[in-house]
Parts: C-alpha cells; sequence; structure tokens
C-alpha cells in the first residue's frame, strides 16, 4: 500500500489511484481514476493478510454479490470487482457530499429531512425485493449528495434474507470490530467473540455484528437478523432526524448502549405531529412483527408528508359545506350529545350513590354506637360485606357484581384464597348473566378468577379464562396492543412457565414489555410484572446474563414507583438472591433473601405466600452454604405458610418437599428424605403433568437417595425416566441436565 502522497503511484488494473478516503482493520477506500474513460471511482481494498483469512474473504466476496443485484438511484452502485495476485478490490460509485451524521449536525430543514427519510425507506423497499438485508444502517453510511438526495453505502454486513438463520448466538462478550473503519467512535460496530468456529463463509453461531446506536434488539441479543431488523434500524436514523436527539445517547458507556439496545429503552418521540410519532414508535418496537414492512413503513411516511396537500384541498370543500349545514347540524349534534352526556351521568350517579350507600353502611359497622365497644379488623369488614352484599344490593345485579368483584380481588391480594373464590365465582356469573359478551368489566372477572385459578395450581382452569379475557379485551379495544391485553399476556405467560412452555412464555413476555415499555402508564400497567417474570424465565434457562439485566431493570423501576421497601421491590430482591447465589457469590444472595423476608413480613404480615417465596430464596441460599439446620427452618416456615393459604396439594407444596428431601438426603437421613422427595413428586405431577422438568427434577434427587439406600435398579430406571424428560425440556448444556446425568454416572459406577 503507497504512503499517503504517493498515491498517483499506485495502479489496480486499470485504475489509477489518486486519493484516500478512508481506512480500517480490514482494509482501505481509495479513490481512482478510469484510465480508459476518465471516470472517478471508489475503490475499496482488502489487504493482504485479510485477504487470506476466509472468513474476511468470503465477507468481502458477499458484498460484492450482494451489490451486484442492486440497481436503485439511491444505493451505491457497483462497477466490478478485480481479483489480483496480492489485493482484491471492489469498483463502487464515488459518491461526494457529506454523511447524514455531518448533515443533521449542521441542521437540516423539514423538506430535507422528509426527503431523506422517504429515500431511505425506498432503499429498504428495493433492497428487502431483492431479498438482501443490510444489517448496518446508521448516518455513517448514508451519504447526502449535492443534489439533496441519498445514497446508502457499506453493504459489507449485507446478508441473503435465506442465509438470515445463521445469524443467530448468545451474546458473551461485547468488544469493537476492527473491520471497521468507524471502530472505537460513540457509534462503534460491535460483535460478540464467537465460542467456536463454524462455516467461514457465514457469520458463526454467537456472533452479533452491528453498530451499537442502530442495532436492533433482536441483534443486539444475538438472535436473528430479519428485514424487520433493518426497519428498527431506519427507525433509530428516522427518530433523530427528526427529534434531533440519537435515540441512545452517545456519550453513554458502551455496555450501557448495549444493554438499552437489548430492551429497546431508547430516548422519548415527542415533540413531532401524530403519524409521525406513531409511524417512528411502530418501526421501534422490540418485537419484529410488530413492526411495519418497509412497503408499508414507506407509505405510511408518504401519507403523513401529503397531508399538507390533502388537508388543504379538504379545507376547500369542507368550506362551502360547513356553511351550508353549520346551523341545521350544529343544533342536532349539540342536542343528541347533551342527551347521550345526560343518560351516562345519570347512570353513573345512580351506580356511585348505590356503591356509596353500601360502603357507609359497611363502615358504620366499626362505629362505637354499632360495635359496643368490640373491636372490628378489616377482615371482620370484608367477612361482613361478603355476607350482606346478597340482600344490600338484591335487583341490582351490575353494582352486586361489582361489589363481590372488589371483595373478591381484595381478599386474593391478600392471600386468602378460599374466601376469595366464591365471591370472584359469583361476581363472573353475574357479569356472564347480565352483561355483553365484548364488556370490560367481563374480562375483568375473567381475569381475577383465572388469576385466583393459577394460584390454586388448576392450570388448564386458569388458562381458559385468562384467553377468554384476552379476547375479550381485544374485541373491546380494538387492538391486541392496548395495557390490558399487554397485562393478560403476562398472565398467560405465567401459565406457560408453570407448564413449562419456555418460548411461548418468552414470546409474549416480550410482546408485553415491548407495549408497556412505550406507555407512560407502563410501570403501573404491569411493566416490572413482565421483566420479573423474563428474569425468573433466563434464570430457569441459565440465560444468566439476561437474567441479571432485566431483574435490574425492574428493581429500579419499582423502587422509583413503589419505593425500596415495597412488595414489588421485596420480590425483585429474591430474584437477585437466586441469580447470586447461581453465581456462588453465596453472601451477597444471603443478605438479598434476607432483606427480602424482612420487607415481606413487614407490609404482608406473617401468613401471606409472598412472605413464604422468600423464606424459600433465603432456604435455597442456606443450603448452598452448608447451613442445613437454618435452612431446614426457612423451609418449615415456607411450607406452613403454604399449607394455610393455598392447601397441602398446592405445588408450592411440592417444590417445599422437594427442597426438605434433599436436605434430609445430604445430611444422611435417607429414609425421611425418600418420603418427603416422593410426597414432592405426587403433588408436582398433579398439579404440572408428570413430563415437567420440576418433576423430573425430584425424581433425579430420589433416584440419587435410592441408590445410596442400595436400591441400584430401581434408582436406574428412574434416572432414565427423568433423563428422558429433561433432555425435552431442557437445553442441551442446561445446568440441572448435566447435575442429571454426572448423578446417572455416578449411580451406574456405584453398581458397577
Amino acid at each position: 500500500m503507497a504512503a499517503p502522497g504517493d498515491h498517483d503511484a499506485v495502479r489496480i488494473g486499470h485504475f489509477r489511484v489518486v486519493g484516500e478516503l478512508g481506512r480500517g482493520g480490514m482494509g482501505s477506500v481509495l479513490i481512482g481514476v478510469d484510465d480508459k474513460i476518465g471516470r472517478r471511482v471508489a475503490l475499496k481494498v482488502i489487504l493482504p493478510e485479510q485477504r487470506l483469512d476466509p472468513v474476511r474473504k468470503a465477507r468481502f466476496l458477499r458484498e460484492a454479490r450482494v451489490l451486484s443485484t442492486l440497481d436503485h438511484p439511491h444505493v451505491c452502485k457497483f462497477h466490478d470487482f478485480i481479483e489480483g495476485e496480492d489485493q482484491d478490490c471492489l469498483v463502487l460509485e464515488l459518491v461526494e457530499g457529506r454523511n447524514l451524521r455531518e448533515a443533521m449536525d449542521a441542521g437540516l430543514d423539514r423538506a430535507a429531512r422528509m426527503t431523506i427519510a422517504m429515500q431511505l425507506l425506498e432503499v429498504l423497499v428495493a433492497v428487502h425485493g431483492k431479498g438482501v438485508i443490510h444489517r448496518d444502517l446508521k448516518p455513517e453510511n448514508i451519504m447526502l449528495t449535492p443534489d439533496g438526495g441519498i445514497k446508502v453505502l457499506d453493504f459489507g454486513l449485507a446478508r441473503p434474507v435465506d442465509d438470515a438463520g445463521s445469524l443467530s448466538g448468545e451474546f458473551l462478550a461485547l468488544r469493537p470490530d476492527p473491520d471497521d473503519a468507524d471502530a472505537g467512535g460513540a457509534d462503534e460496530p460491535a460483535r460478540v467473540v464467537p465460542a467456536g468456529r463454524d462455516d467461514p463463509s457465514k457469520t458463526r453461531f454467537g456472533t452479533v455484528l452491528g453498530t451499537i446506536g442502530y442495532m436492533s434488539p433482536e441483534v443486539a441479543r444475538g438472535e436473528p437478523a430479519t428485514a424487520a431488523s433493518d426497519l428498527y434500524s431506519a427507525g433509530m436514523i428516522l427518530h433523530e432526524l427528526f427529534t434531533g436527539r440519537p435515540p441512545i445517547p452517545l456519550d453513554l458507556p458502551a455496555a450501557e448502549r448495549h444493554r438499552r439496545a437489548m430492551w429497546a429503552e431508547l430516548e422519548p418521540v415527542d415533540g413531532l405531529p401524530a403519524e409521525l410519532t406513531i409511524l417512528i414508535r411502530r418501526l421501534e418496537s422490540l418485537v419484529p412483527e410488530s413492526r411495519p414492512t418497509a412497503i408499508d413503513a414507506a407509505g405510511m411516511l408518504r401519507h403523513h408528508a401529503e397531508r399538507p396537500r390533502r388537508v388543504r384541498r379538504r379545507r376547500v370543500v369542507a368550506a362551502m359545506w360547513t356553511v351550508l349545514a353549520l346551523f341545521g347540524a350544529g343544533m342536532t349534534v349539540q342536542y343528541l350529545r347533551a342527551e347521550h352526556a345526560t343518560r351516562r351521568a345519570e347512570a353513573e350517579a345512580a351506580t356511585a350513590r348505590e356503591v356509596s350507600d353500601f360502603l357507609v353502611g359497611l363502615f358504620e359497622q366499626a362505629s362505637p354506637r354499632i360495635a359496643q365497644g368490640e373491636e372490628i379488623s378489616v377482615a371482620d369488614l370484608l367477612a361482613r360485606g361478603a355476607e350482606t352484599v346478597d340482600a344490600s344490593l338484591e335487583g341490582q345485579p351490575e353494582i352486586q357484581a361489582k361489589m363481590l368483584h372488589t371483595l373478591g380481588t381484595v381478599y386474593y391480594q391478600m392471600g386468602r384464597f378460599d374466601e376469595a373464590g366464591p365471591l370472584l365465582d359469583d361476581a363472573l356469573a353475574l357479569r356472564r348473566e347480565h352483561l355483553t359478551p365484548d364488556d370490560p368489566e367481563l374480562a375483568d372477572s375473567l381475569r381475577a378468577s383465572g388469576l385466583l385459578a393459577r394460584a390454586l395450581g388448576r392450570y388448564d382452569h386458569a388458562e381458559a379464562l385468562l384467553t377468554e379475557a384476552l379476547e375479550v379485551v381485544v374485541a373491546v379495544g380494538g387492538s391486541a396492543r392496548s395495557l390490558e391485553s399487554a397485562r393478560l399476556l403476562i398472565d398467560l405467560s405465567a401459565v406457560d412457565q408453570d407448564r413449562g412452555r419456555w418460548e411461548a412464555a418468552e414470546g409474549r413476555l416480550l410482546e408485553a414489555v415491548a407495549v408497556l415499555g412505550r406507555h407512560p402508564d407502563g410501570v403501573a400497567a404491569g411493566l416490572t410484572d413482565a421483566l420479573f417474570d423474563l428474569a425468573a424465565l433466563y434464570r430457569k434457562l441459565d440465560r444468566l446474563p439476561e437474567a441479571e439485566r432485566a431483574i435490574e431493570r425492574c428493581l429500579e423501576l419499582d423502587e422509583e414507583a413503589f419505593g425500596p421497601r415495597s412488595e414489588n421491590a421485596a420480590g425483585d430482591l429474591t430474584e437477585l438472591a437466586a441469580l447470586a447465589a447461581m453465581r456462588g457469590d453465596l453472601g451477597r444472595a444471603e443478605e438479598l433473601a434476607r432483606r427480602s423476608l424482612e420487607i415481606r413480613i413487614e407490609v404482608l404480615g406473617d401468613d401471606h405466600p409472598n412472605v413464604a417465596h422468600s423464606a424459600c430464596a433465603l432456604g435455597f441460599v442456606l443450603v448452598e452454604r452448608e447451613r442445613y439446620a437454618e435452612a431446614d427452618e426457612s423451609f418449615q416456615l415456607a411450607l406452613e405458610v403454604y399449607r394455610r393459604a393455598l392447601g397441602e396439594d398446592h405445588p408450592f407444596v411440592g417444590s417445599v418437599l422437594h427442597s426438605l428431601g434433599r436436605i434430609a438426603a445430604r445430611q444422611g437421613e435417607l429414609d425421611r428424605a425418600a418420603e418427603l422427595l416422593e410426597a414432592s413428586i405426587e403433588i408436582t405431577a398433579a398439579a404440572k403433568g408428570s413430563d415437567h422438568p420440576l418433576v423430573a427434577d425430584s425424581q433425579r434427587e430420589l433416584a440419587s437417595v435410592w441408590c445410596e439406600q442400595g436400591r441400584t435398579e430401581d434408582a436406574l430406571r428412574l434416572f432414565e425416566r427423568a433423563l428422558e424428560v429433561l433432555e425435552a425440556t431442557l437445553a442441551p448444556d442446561h445446568a440441572t441436565l448435566e447435575r442429571a446425568r454426572k448423578d446417572y454416572a455416578d449411580c451406574r459406577r456405584a453398581a458397577g
């Protein structure tokens, strides 16, 4: 390669090099002149040492093939490919001007911004129509020509759509991509260091290529890139183009910017017309399926751009009709509005009076005149309300259902499921009988009864009720993207997790996060519930970095919204404790679990099921610290609470019995361990099915006990049954499956 200033001495084929545009880890981009026709071109040259690497060579050839299929006025033209003895070269159109980053920094008027956005989406329509994904759209790869148009450059990461399946993998370690000339800047391209080598003609499994600031969430997480990934990047470019602010601030550390990219945690789109805001938000959806196609996006933007002309035309036509119709229509509309508002106000006032009278009568029960010195608790008032609601509201089924639903929901939130059940059942029956099938209050009752059914371990019934509620909400709202539907997606994902349907659960949760994360009331509507459940799911799947990111964001939001000593924060601490234990940081895990238990006892009292959840979290940590007596005490506390609140046959009881069985086995109490584990298997299998991984894990534990007791043949058969389930439901390298294989091998070794 010639030194700067000596370019005239360099020739590539029939091109004379006259300058250099840029230099990167993979090669240089030079300015050349075609001696035959005098045309100035860009020469993209791969370095000799990179040329010997089959992966780099394949990537360079792929760019040539991709560009050769594209012929669009806003895509950098491909002229030729030169393969020489020492170096390979792409001959490209020389695009003169400034890139979009420089243009945005200098300032663009509205017309210029709209032209750029429209042409960018037209490029994606053409590129995707040819079956190609760009994969690295960013302002630096978009040039503005002197005539105000754009040229999209750098198809070095582009790939045919039908090859996108090779672009998946899990995030391992972030580092700048040395192949990109921009590496090290605020928008550094990033890739994931792969665990091993695959076909060098493809992006290796475990590899993520792209630019952090404009990378789609799925690509940032190491999942397959699709055409929807390009649309997300385009949405971020439009976000910055029209608001003047990058969606992810450039001054953040690379790791934080990558975390935000994974969860689509972007700066708000504000101050723009509604149509444009909606388009950008849809393009920036966390869920790829929620994004419009390039054709749809271009149509939406075109419709917005033409709005002023449509408005002017409509105004001319409407002005004439308005003069003619104003008097008569105005009087009619005002009359109808007044009539409707009067009827609605009267109905709401009547309902409010009935509810008010009922509550006043209920709370009068606690007055000294009626109580006669008797101390009336909240629980007593609820019980008296439940006893009198039928008589007090007879003949008013809708108001009666409202009060039954409210009382039942309060009992449910107190963890008193036996009292909640009949009230919620009666409310649902009344609403089915007296409301239309698409009434939102019917959806409320279906969801409340579904949540109770799940809490009691009746998963089939829970799923049916929650699915019906989602259908009602979608029918009412006209869209499955409403806050209510997102809340129901979270509820249904919990049932999926109960059933071991991990992929379905993840899909529902990611969709819910996408909806709630963009809404100002998202936290109140359940965003942190979705993040918590997502963290728990990733922990079960041994995807610990993703679990930690989800739960840390969840705790941050919960503490901000509800306070550091809230029930929500306490729940987050249990999940953080479990993750700390899995990392081996047992001191930190114990501290988190104890803090969670303390907060929950303070907030909820001693008998709430969530107190038992925290006691279990503490018990797990104490087992790992081999403090078995303390662990046994913690699990016994959880067992007592679960049995009182949920009954003897609830799956939570089965889970605690499993843990107590493990403790007994580690202390050498083999007969007691076997008895506890057999009871656990019976309860969990009845609730979740015999092919659930939790059942299989208890079978593995029991088989180990039997092996120690000398029941080798029984143990080996049980191990084989457990392994069959675990191999069918867990990832090949899951810790539980690896433990089962090791225990099985130990038992076979003991059997000779």
